[in-house]
């Protein structure tokens, strides 16, 4: 269980219990195999979109309380900030669950997405920042898109 506060200084208890995993299941937003969880990892870890689907599965009856009653008036409450905020607890929270149901390849994954992801995302990040911009390289990246280079 993780306590957070967001920045307009709501709490939230990020807790991932057994029930909440069967409705993450049964919505669709976390897969129930292993192998569809080793893809779903990356998505999870690059899709804020998906990330906030998953906040409201386990946080809504704490949103109602707060007088946030819809999924949508939920992710309109949240900044990108927030999101920042609860991402991470979230992370740990699937590790930790995983941990405790004994499925130890999950939980190492998702310390591996926890910690390395965002470790590789910066060093390509990096390398992209230090190509030159020549036509070469910008042919290279636009290959396949319908703009040309020199738009």
């Amino acid at each position: 269980m993780k306590i957070v506060t967001d920045s307009q200084n709501r709490e939230w208890t990020l807790q991932l219990t057994l029930s909440m995993w069967e409705r993450l299941v049964a919505r669709g937003l976390v897969p129930d195999g292993l192998d569809e969880m080793m893809q779903w990892w990356t998505r999870f870890a690059m899709s804020p979109s998906l990330q906030c689907k998953v906040l409201w599965v386990l946080l809504s009856e704490q949103a109602r309380d707060k007088k946030i009653m819809s999924e949508g008036a939920f992710i309109n409450a949240l900044t990108p900030e927030d999101l920042g905020l609860l991402r991470d607890p979230l992370l740990e929270e699937f590790r930790d669950f995983f941990v405790a149901t004994g499925m130890k390849m999950m939980a190492r994954l998702a310390g591996f997405i926890e910690t390395e992801v965002p470790t590789i995302i910066e060093r390509r990040i990096e390398a992209l920042r230090d190509l030159p911009t020549s036509a070469a390289v910008l042919s290279e990246l636009t290959r396949g898109a319908s703009v040309s280079p020199d738009s």
